[in-house]
This record gives C-alpha cells, structure tokens and sequence, in this order.
C-alpha cells in the first residue's frame, strides 16, 4: 500500500507552520474520513478561530473529537478523495498489538528551515502496552508507549500519525518523548469507538479478525516448539476465543480469570468490548508462547466444558475443536454480542441526526445510521 496516498498533511490555512499529520481510514459516496490527534485540531484552532484546516490542500470538517473525553483524537473528512473501494477502510487497521512487534511511523516534519514538511517513516518497537484513564476514570484507553531505533526518531510533526506493523495501523502517534525524540506514546485505534458516534460499523469490527502477517517478536523470546504451533491452529484457537466469551460473558469476569494468572487485563487489553478483549487475550498469549499455560488455567476452571477433555488438561493443549453444534452455539453468542453494538451505535446515531443542524452532515448521519440498520437487520437475519 501506498503511505503517501493514505498518509496526509493536516495544517493550518492561516499558519503553514502550524501542522500534523492524519492517515485515511474510510471513505463513503461522498466524504473520505482521516484520523489524526485531537492536539493538532487545537493547534490549528488556536492560530485564528476561524482558521481552516487543511488536510492535503483541502479544507475539512470536523467530524469528532475527543477533547471534552480527554482522548487525543480527531477525525476529520473531506470531499471524496480518488478511492478505489468506498465502503472499506482504506489504511488496514489492527487491534492487535504486542510487546516488542517491529512498528514503523509515518509523519511529516521540517528537514531545512523555508522549506516545506517532508513525510519520513521512523523505525522502532512497541515497548510497552499501558492503559490510561480518561473522562475522570469513566473510560479506559489502550495505548502504547513506543521505542525508537537508534538514529530514528520522531518528530513534533508526526502527531496524529499511523503507528504501523506489516502494512497494518495499530496505533496514532500522539506524544514525543525523551531526548532528541527517542520514544513516544501513541493511542490503540479501539477509542476511535468512544469518539466518534457516526464510525461505520465496520470500521472496527473488520479489524477485530485480523491476523498478523508474521508473529510479533517480544521483549522476552519465548521457544515455541514445532508441536505447540500445530496444536493451536486458527480453528483451536477460534474455539478457545469463543469459549472464553461464553464462558466469562463480561469484562469482569475475564478480569478476575486472568488476574489469578498474576496479570492485570488492563494492561493487555484497554477495551471493554468482549469480542475485542477475548481476542487479545488469546494473541496476547500466543505471541507469549503462554497459550497452552492460559487454556491449562481454563481447562482448570471448567473441566466440563465441551471444549476440555481429560486429555487435554492434563497435557496443557487444547483437545480438538469443539463439535459443530457446540462451536456454531459460541458463534451465535459472539454474533449476539455485535448486535448489541450495533444496536447502541444505531442509537446514539439516530440521536444525534435529531440534534444536527448543519445540511452537510445531515446524509452523512442518515447514511451511517442506514448502513448500521442494513448491518442489524444481516445479523438479525442469521441469528
């Protein structure tokens, strides 16, 4: 995929100095839609208070921030962009995101002073994954605190810019930290939810199921022997996620599972959606070599759920797959819990088109809300 094509300029009319970077995640029949931070918004802002911002030359609009949330993101659109595939995020996005994976930021900075921002990608290592608390503790937001390569680093301008891991957005640069710019902190892509009461349902969903090209390195090498790689193939390992929804059914639930493994779910996991938390639990786990220890702990738990056999308690991996009725039975829960979701976005929609005055985001609304009814009534269909 092409960087510079996703990857924009966002600036200030009024100030050319006054700048960040945005990266494209979505595009409809008539607006394309680009992430960057909620700061470069301000900034821009602050330079006059009817100044435009500009995303590669073209002026955009608004279209949430998370500023009143204490969450540094915005997103902003324009007039539809030259997209091949309206409908489909444009940058690939990921919710998966481990200690130690290889990353690469994309961003724009002032090489020579009189001469305008160049784009540079900065090489380097998510170190750490945290959690804060926004919204006085109401929210609690994943993020990822990054380490540079020596001689790379990042710039002031990156911010508001994608944090990449094979091609894939994990992440938006947010803070420069340490000297010279050394390391930073960027934000997980799953607040983008908390902020934006229009995200196309797909947005995120899409990105839940995706798989990395090629497995993260840790911080700590585990040896994972050609044996344990076979046992937990994806179905394994699909039925195992699923197990866990059903098994646990919420955030606390998960919580207290995991913290009598001594870790804390927060720390591996800033979303509270089930489907999301579940999924990270398990390529947490993995990236580990720790996954047959976690299902040892489940099979310790429920030694009579259909997914344990005595076999596979006892030898620390996964017995085979579920049966088909069992398996399909744990689908049907996860695609209840989508539902669910689909069904408080198409509220807060639906609300906020009764409260929007503005001609132009009125059919962007109406259109959001259609394509999350269209979503319900798929699902509903199938259930």
């Amino acid at each position: 995929m092409d960087l510079n094509a996703t990857t924009a300029l966002v600036m200030s009319r009024a100030d050319a100095k006054v700048f960040g970077t945005g990266f494209a995640v979505w595009a409809d029949e008539s607006r394309s839609y680009f992430v960057t931070c909620s700061h470069v918004v301000r900034d821009i802002r602050a330079v006059a208070a009817e100044s435009a911002i500009w995303v590669d030359g073209v002026a955009a609009e608004v279209v949430a921030d998370g500023a009143d949330k204490q969450v540094d993101l915005a997103v902003l659109s324009v007039p539809l962009l030259d997209v091949p595939r309206p409908g489909v995020p444009l940058l690939p996005l990921s919710l998966v995101a481990t200690e130690g994976m290889a990353i690469e930021l994309y961003g724009h900075y002032i090489a020579e002073k009189n001469n305008p921002p160049m784009m540079e990608p900065q090489r380097g290592r998510l170190h750490r994954a945290t959690v804060f608390s926004a919204n006085a503790g109401a929210l609690k937001v994943r993020s990822f605190r990054l380490a540079m390569d020596s001689g790379d680093r990042v710039h002031p301008g990156y911010s508001g810019g994608p944090v990449l891991h094979d091609g894939r957005a994990i992440g938006v640069t947010a803070v420069q930290q340490g000297q010279n710019g050394s390391r930073a902190i960027a934000i997980g892509l799953a607040a983008l939810a908390e902020i934006w009461l229009g995200m196309p349902s797909r947005l995120l969903s899409d990105a839940v199921e995706l798989q990395p090209t090629s497995a993260p390195t840790t911080m700590e090498p585990s040896v994972v022997t050609e044996d344990m790689a076979m046992a937990w193939d994806k179905d394994r390992k699909k039925a195992f996620r699923l197990a866990l929804q059903e098994r646990y059914r919420n955030y606390d639930g998960l919580k207290i599972f995991v913290s009598e493994l001594g870790e804390n779910l927060p720390n591996i996991v800033g979303d509270r959606t089930m489907v999301t938390a579940c999924f990270e639990v398990v390529e947490w786990a993995q990236a580990r070599g720790c996954l047959s220890e976690l299902f040892e702990a489940f099979a310790s738990e429920n030694p009579n759920h259909p997914l344990v056999g005595g076999a596979a308690a006892a030898s620390a991996k996964p017995a085979k797959p579920a049966t088909s009725g069992t398996l399909a039975a744990l689908q049907r829960e996860a695609r209840e819990q989508e539902l669910d979701m689909l069904k408080r976005q198409y509220k807060a929609v639906s609300g906020r088109l009764l409260m929007e005055t503005n001609p132009m985001v009125i059919p962007q609304l109406e259109q959001q809300r259609d394509e999350i009814a269209a979503k319900i009534a798929e699902i509903d269909g199938g259930l």
